[in-house]
């Protein structure tokens, strides 16, 4: 079995491919080129190919951004983001209410609620991408309930897209309770 080609500025995150981007306008004004840029990062250590860094640049130069965070390919959402709340809390009220959450139940909801008719791998997708997961616990019913790892990841997205655009420009807390129940002793 062959190895597969790991393309080194593919290594790099979405922020460091941006800002590489922008310094490559502005160190263009001082008469500092691509090429001799290219080469102070290879120097860095950070292999940027010509191919790629002309790609980022055209890019931020047409919408200020090396990537869309939007889709842009593909069909069109059965859900828009206001439904996906909606349905996302339906989930969470069944879980408070300790009622099981399944695929069937929750495409019978969402057509009732958008009449929208989910297929049960949609119906699937939607609920992972909206951080449920169908793993069982020991104390809880079988079901979609939420997946901590993905709204992990889904609230770090979230902060760092608010940083990039400048719309989070003071400190962020979260509070989060757990309580437990303890028979008394001799009950």
């Amino acid at each position: 079995m062959s190895k597969k080609y790991k393309y080194p500025s593919t290594e790099l995150s979405t922020d460091q491919r941006e800002l590489i981007a922008r310094l490559v306008g502005l160190l263009e004004v001082r008469g500092i080129s691509r090429s001799v840029f290219r080469d102070v990062l290879a120097d860095a250590e950070i292999t940027v190919p010509k191919s790629s860094l002309d790609r980022w640049v055209r890019a931020h130069t047409a919408t200020g951004r090396i990537f869309m965070t939007d889709k842009a390919s593909g069909a069109v959402p059965l859900l828009d983001d206001e439904q996906c709340e909606i349905a996302a809390g339906w989930v969470l009220s069944q879980n408070d209410s300790n009622q099981t959450v399944s695929l069937a139940s929750f495409s019978k909801f969402c057509e009732s609620a958008f009449g929208v008719k989910l297929a049960q791998t949609t119906a699937h997708d939607y609920l992972h991408a909206l951080g449920f997961s169908s793993k069982v616990s020991q104390l809880k019913t079988s079901g979609f309930t939420v997946n901590v790892d993905v709204l992990t990841k889904m609230m770090f997205e979230w902060k760092s897209e608010q940083q990039r655009t400048g719309d989070l420009k003071g400190l962020l807390a979260s509070i989060d309770f757990t309580f437990t129940g303890h028979a008394p002793i001799g009950a």
